[in-house]
């Protein structure tokens, strides 16, 4: 297994790299483990499996099936407790808020103009509504406001779809006043409730959803000083590098090695904003994240869980989904650059076939989307949550016309980064809580332990660990070895001690040739006083990729993890390369992969 051209040292510069170019459409397989010929026409997961791309507008016929009349001209929408419309026997809960809201926005966003439905929404979202703009977590079976109040996600949720309802309503229509009174209320009532790093509930991904309800306003002719400031807040959560975790992310929470999927509106939340205030600054962290994050996401399988640090694949769901198709789909709008359009696309083909199970997560001819996938297949579940946020991924993306051409997209073969793990060791404790299921390496000097790598090829290596309390100031270290070459990672001192212990990865520098069959040994490194325990290795390849049949043609995403110039050898002959930086800003194409950059590669029709 050879990736010679791809090594710290194989640099493109000089007369090597005018012999890459000159070879770029030679295409090298050694490394690959096969043909590459056989990478770019590899079968689809589920051969003649289509989904089930759709020309006209989505089925919303089962989101009429969970939907319940009440008195008034309103109506709420069932959460579907076992699959039926009815009150979970327990809280007495027939809707959430947030699902209503949802199906408000769903309506709200339709080319067509349901805004009957929409209006029914509206009028179930105002009666949960509190007098100081707070809302209830749902309603009960005759419509009453029930369960607990505050300004937590529901709250969030249903202020955003009352702000696009005071952008989309005609003037003269009367329910218009009363959603926009109805969002400034709430509007102010965020705005007193920041915390000290200006966000609520110290999420970046909740304030997201607020942000994307004051650009609503702001459209509405009601701009507000809060659209702004809850948008800075946002972008100081942008955290690592190009090449260190989280990637240029905006993390949701304090937590710097967790990035979760489900209502992930931050790169929507600063795209927005950033057209409606024109703030260049905005757009600039909104494309970073892009370009370095929500690439390796999508290479590393689309609407996973989320990466702690090691990607975790499942469950699958639509609320991974739809806050990524958005934010790219707003991106692109913001800065007219196609890639996003195409990157979205390439999101949303995982609801009509692109997964696992090679069969669509939603399906035409019913209108049912799955509550999701996991380990085992899709669920039975379809309930409002997943159709709602379903339904209107798609219609966000049928409305694109070139996002829309991707979602025919198949995968082909992917090279994504992974977690080795041992099952068992010398001395082990189970986790619990957030880490429950994981086993645990407790390290002692002079005891090593060792992780089979499962792969092979040229991979970037760090433990992933758990730092036990130790003495201020104590020294420790980590020394992880494969074929005789050893990296050392040293442990610095917690950033931030009061979210609790969490799980870290060193600073991955040093590239590994890994063999088949290869195990990375992990020990502390001499001296150490701090206790560690591991929950295994990250393995990131230098190069990562995905491909996908389009139709007749193909389509790859390859993305950099690396801080030097590469020689691009994935294009093959006809095939038209971009190549961006991890800024997103495009360079000349069919050359280079930039340094921790990425390239769309197409061809055929």
């Amino acid at each position: 297994m050879e990736l010679r051209s791809y090594r710290p040292e194989g640099s493109a510069a000089g007369p090597a790299r005018l012999a890459s170019r000159r070879r770029r459409f030679l295409v090298s397989s050694a490394w690959l483990g096969g043909s590459l010929v056989g990478l770019l026409f590899a079968v689809p997961m589920c051969a003649g499996a289509r989904g089930g791309a759709t020309d006209g507008p989505v089925n919303a016929a089962h989101l009429e099936a969970l939907r319940v009349p009440l008195r008034g001209g309103r109506a709420v929408w069932a959460a579907a407790w076992q699959g039926k419309p009815l009150p979970d026997p327990d809280t007495g809960i027939l809707a959430r808020t947030e699902d209503v809201a949802r199906v408000a926005s769903f309506y709200l966003e339709a080319p067509a103009d349901p805004r009957r439905r929409a209006a029914e929404a509206l009028e179930s979202l105002l009666v949960a509504q509190t007098a100081d703009g707070r809302f209830a977590y749902g309603l009960s079976g005759d419509g009453s406001p029930t369960g607990p109040v505050g300004l937590d996600w529901p709250a969030s949720r249903a202020f955003w779809a009352l702000a696009t309802a005071a952008r989309v309503l005609p003037g003269a229509d009367p329910l218009r006043a009363r959603v926009l009174d109805a969002a400034e209320l709430s509007a102010t009532a965020f705005g007193r409730a920041r915390d000290g790093a200006g966000l609520i509930s110290g999420s970046a991904a909740q304030t997201g959803a607020v942000v994307l309800g004051l650009a609503e306003l702001a459209r509405a002719g009601r701009s507000s000083p809060l659209l702004a400031e809850m948008a800075e807040a946002i972008g100081q959560r942008q955290a690592g590098e190009p090449g260190l975790f989280p990637y240029q992310a905006h993390l949701p929470t304090r937590n710097p090695a967790l990035w979760h999927a489900y209502g992930a509106y931050q790169v929507a939340a600063l795209a927005e904003a950033g057209m409606a205030l024109a703030r260049r600054d905005f757009l600039a962290g909104a494309e970073r994240e892009a370009a370095a994050w929500s690439v390796h996401v999508l290479i590393a399988g689309g609407p996973i869980w989320g990466f702690a640090p090691a990607p975790r694949t499942y469950p699958q769901i639509a609320y991974n989904l739809e806050p990524t198709v958005r934010g790219l789909l707003a991106l692109g709008r913001a800065t007219r650059k196609d890639a996003y359009f195409r990157l979205a696309g390439l999101h949303g083909a995982w609801l009509l076939g692109d997964n696992a199970t090679g069969r669509p997560v939603y399906d035409q001819a019913t209108g049912r989307v799955s509550d999701g996938l996991g380990p085992g297949g899709a669920g039975p579940g379809a309930g409002c949550e997943a159709t709602a946020l379903g339904l209107a991924a798609l219609q966000l993306l049928q409305g694109q016309p070139i996002a829309a051409r991707y979602l025919a997209a198949r995968e082909g073969a992917a090279q994504r980064a992974f977690a080795a793990r041992a099952t068992s060791g010398p001395r082990g404790i189970r986790g619990s809580g957030p880490y429950a299921g994981s086993w645990f390496a407790l390290l002692e000097p002079g005891k090593p332990v060792a992780f089979p790598l499962g792969g092979d090829g040229a991979l970037l290596l760090s433990p992933i660990f758990l730092r036990g309390q130790a003495e201020p100031g104590a020294a420790g270290a980590l020394e992880l070895s494969v074929g005789g070459r050893t990296e050392r990672f040293p442990l610095a001192e917690p950033g931030d001690t009061a979210i609790g212990p969490v799980l870290e990865v060193g600073r991955m520098a040093q590239v590994f040739d890994v063999r088949a069959g290869e195990r990375a040994i992990v020990r502390l490194g001499a001296g150490s006083t701090v206790p560690v325990a591991l929950d295994g290795v990250l393995c990131q390849p230098v190069v990562e990729f995905r491909t996908w049949t389009l139709g007749r043609g193909r389509v790859a995403v390859v993305k950099s993890l690396s801080g030097k110039q590469l020689p691009l050898q994935y294009a093959w002959p006809g095939a038209a390369v971009d190549a961006y930086l991890p800024s997103g800003r495009q360079v000349r194409a069919g050359e280079d992969l930039e340094p921790y950059g990425y390239a769309l590669i197409e061809s055929g029709g």
